[in-house]
């Protein structure tokens, strides 16, 4: 009998044993459940502080208790306007506010703007002369025209002629050259030009009849010849004469 209780006990135990083994394998291998991570929350930004700018006086106008505002209209209404009154002063005080010594802040002046005018373009009938001798427009003055300057010529250039007219010579053969005096004039300046253009020769002499050398014409073609007047002061005293001599 005793031996019975014996095995009872023992197979209780074993029992025991096994339970507390897996109980403890169920715990280790139990799926943790996911830890949840706090959401950080928003810290609020200190309000914004403008510095009062130098000289400036704050309003005496004293703020309302907490309990005078509390369920009235009026007093959110108040509220509302302090914080206005407060920005203003803060914002645009120092810009319009203007004190009279006393310590009281007056309230800023206003200038009025006067839109600047245009004045209009005179239009074309006013610049009409007729307009203008009528008397519409009288200020505006009358344009002048100015001329090119001309230095005046002696009535003697009229009479400065040639007495060759244009003549035909041979190559190599030399040509002869004449005009009338001129009162003006002490000397004349005698140049040839060549069929291309250029001058080939020039010389000064007293007299009014001057020979060409025939080697100048060795090239056939139309020669240029050219008398310019020199009064005694070296200028020029009239218009040049000018002719023609052929070449064949």
């Amino acid at each position: 009998m005793r031996s019975k209780w014996m095995i009872v006990i023992v197979g209780l135990v074993l029992v025991l044993v096994l339970a507390a083994c897996g109980g403890d394998d169920n715990e280790d291998t139990a799926t943790p459940s996911p830890s949840v991570t706090a959401v950080p929350t928003s810290t609020p930004l200190p309000p914004a502080w403008t510095p009062a700018p130098p000289g400036f006086i704050p309003s005496e106008t004293p703020t309302p208790d907490e309990g005078e505002l509390i369920g009235s209209g009026e007093g959110e209404q108040g509220d509302a306007s302090a914080n206005d009154a407060q920005t203003a002063e803060g914002d645009g005080g120092a810009a319009g506010a203007e004190s009279d010594g006393s310590g009281l802040v007056l309230p800023p002046t206003w200038t009025p703007f006067t839109r600047p005018t245009v004045t209009p373009l005179p239009t074309s009938a006013e610049l009409n002369p007729e307009t203008l001798d009528s008397g519409t427009s009288s200020e505006l003055p009358s344009p002048v025209p100015v001329g090119p300057s001309r230095t005046p010529m002696p009535e003697s250039c009229n009479q400065f002629t040639s007495l060759t007219a244009d003549q035909r010579t041979a190559s190599g053969q030399p040509a002869v050259v004449s005009w009338t005096a001129m009162p003006e004039a002490a000397k004349y300046l005698v140049e040839l030009r060549h069929p291309n253009g250029g001058v080939v020769f020039g010389t000064i002499i007293d007299g009014t009849t001057y020979e060409f050398d025939g080697e100048l014409f060795e090239t056939k073609g139309v020669y240029g010849w050219q008398v310019v007047p020199i009064s005694d002061r070296d200028e020029r005293a009239c218009f040049p004469l000018t002719g023609e001599i052929i070449v064949s």
